[in-house]
């Protein structure tokens, strides 16, 4: 299964080897919706993925509310989770302090939703170029 950007077929392969080993604490440049969205999309698999091997493997702990493999995949995703939120809010030329919202109980669920549906800034803003000028992988 593949995705068409700009001419060019992607996979989930690229953007795994994008997000996680090349990009996986890059916090200075911009992601584009379809990035963010498959990025994110790919983070909540894993989640839901561990959690279930959690409840099979019966490494499920009620007390702490999380598993060993929920651990160990929270503690793996969770830098190139806030770094490519950031990348997205400097898409929408906004800092990346502004993903501290998302932790607000009601307004998080909005302010995420905006942010996956907001078309990012055309052309070059404080925050460098336009992704999709030179979509790279």
């Amino acid at each position: 299964m593949g995705y068409k950007i700009n001419g060019r077929n992607y996979t989930i392969a690229d953007i795994f080897k994008e997000y996680f080993l090349d990009k996986y604490a890059d916090f200075s440049t911009r992601t584009p919706r379809l990035q963010y969205l498959l990025t994110t999309g790919l983070f909540m698999a894993v989640a839901f993925i561990s959690a279930i091997v959690d409840i099979l493997a019966d490494t499920y702990s009620d007390e702490f509310a999380i598993g060993i493999f929920s651990g160990i995949s929270f503690l793996v995703m969770i830098c190139p989770f806030f770094a490519v939120t950031i990348r997205r809010h400097r898409d929408i030329n906004l800092s990346g302090w502004w993903c501290l919202l998302q932790i607000v109980p009601v307004v998080g669920s909005f302010w995420s939703i905006f942010i996956m549906c907001k078309k990012g800034t055309e052309g070059a803003n404080r925050f460098g170029p336009d992704p999709l000028d030179s979509w790279q992988f």
